[in-house]
């Protein structure tokens, strides 16, 4: 049995959300409140294994606040529940806070779209309750692999990521110089519709570009191109940008299983691929297939995943040249630049 609470300011959407989630035996709900001070005082009493959260309360705490004293106090999984109306970068300064999910308001019932998006909070509420959160932690140091053999020929970095990435990824972005020059894919596992804010709050204050990526594109070095909204991300040959309506793999799409053999296939041994943390397996096989056509290939270690299901499968498989912790990947990925450009 998971337990929840559900904090939301509107009446209306907490009901909503009990009644969607109340049709799973599986789940109980144990209090619902209407902002950031009641959301405290619930978990103190109630210890649910899942908060279900709305970005913006009534009140002196936020549920940016909320989350940081979460955290804090009494670490569990936060899910944002939050209408599209309300996408902002504050979303992801949440994520950024320890949130290990962005998910939007299901529709009333009687819209077509309700029971997809119900049962997508009800799974998202049973899976993410079984995250084991890690707190955070500087460190300068890694199960790191020799660098000290890795050439300098690679052309294209391909990253992929779901569960706690978007954090991984903006570290990884602020870390690096205007002056790095591989061109970078993205695909990240997030909620329809968030996107855009995710790019935009990656652009805040990175020194290399962000972008939605945009079929036929040609990359260019120093950008990263963000897979878009249910469409598969990949890469030409002659480094041209693939947008793919083919079926999902592992159940997502974009997939980074599809990234990845892209790469694989159009770059070989010039592509390094970077497997972060999230659940499930996707991308750990085609990590494998990277590194076997001769590329580079990088996973997370599981002290700084939120999640170590990807990375966790690709280590298993073999697939993982280099195992490194989240503070260290920008490092590495620095280190193969400079090696570039003294060549």
């Amino acid at each position: 049995m998971v337990t929840a609470i559900v904090i939301d300011d509107s009446y209306t959407v907490r009901l909503l959300i009990q009644s969607i989630l109340q049709v799973d035996p599986a789940i109980e709900i144990l209090a619902s409140g209407a902002d950031g001070e009641q959301a405290l005082r619930l978990i103190e009493i109630h210890k649910p294994d899942v908060v279900v959260l709305d970005l913006f309360l009534p009140g002196l705490l936020s549920g940016l606040d909320v989350t940081r004293k979460i955290m804090e106090e009494s670490p569990r999984p936060v899910i944002v529940v939050t209408s599209a109306s309300k996408k902002t970068a504050e979303l992801f300064d949440l994520i950024g806070a320890g949130a290990v999910a962005v998910i939007q308001t299901p529709h009333g019932i009687g819209h077509p779209d309700h029971p997809e998006e119900a049962a997508r909070l009800r799974r998202a509420i049973k899976t993410y309750s079984q995250v084991k959160l890690v707190r955070r932690r500087s460190s300068t140091s890694g199960n790191l692999s020799k660098p000290a053999l890795l050439s300098s020929t690679q052309s294209i970095v391909a990253i992929g990521a779901s569960t706690g990435g978007p954090l991984v990824v903006k570290s990884l972005i602020d870390s690096l110089s205007s002056n790095f020059l591989y061109p970078i894919l993205l695909t990240q596992h997030i909620a329809a519709g968030f996107t855009d804010e995710m790019i935009k709050w990656f652009n805040h204050s990175g020194t290399i570009e962000v972008k939605l990526a945009s079929a036929s594109e040609a990359v260019r070095p120093g950008c990263m191109y963000v897979a878009p909204d249910n469409r598969h991300l990949g890469i030409s040959p002659d480094g041209r940008i693939i947008l793919s309506d083919d079926p999902a793999e592992h159940g997502v799409k974009p997939s980074v299983s599809y990234m990845f053999r892209s790469v694989a296939q159009s770059y070989s041994k010039r592509a390094i691929g970077v497997l972060l943390t999230g659940m499930g397996a996707d991308g750990a096989r085609e990590l494998k297939l990277i590194k076997d056509c001769g590329g580079r290939t990088l996973a997370q270690d599981s002290e700084t995943s939120v999640v170590h299901g990807m990375p966790g499968v690709a280590i298993a498989l073999g697939a993982a040249e280099i195992i490194v912790s989240a503070s260290r990947l920008g490092p590495v990925l620095t280190e193969l630049n400079s090696r570039y450009q003294r060549n």
